[in-house]
């Protein structure tokens, strides 16, 4: 992933790959970020 700074009053946007290998989810009811409930909101990391 890349990640680049960017100045104060520019939205930020990620996307849904980073969102998904650091464990989030938005709940679009609340409209918020929030660790996946399906791992009780903690983060999971898989081991190979």
């Amino acid at each position: 992933m890349d990640v680049i700074e960017v100045p104060d009053g520019v939205p930020v946007l990620i996307g849904q790959i980073p969102l998904e290998h650091l464990d989030f989810v938005i709940a679009r009811r609340d409209q918020k970020l929030i660790g996946n409930p399906r791992h009780g909101g903690e983060h999971i990391y898989e081991m190979d």
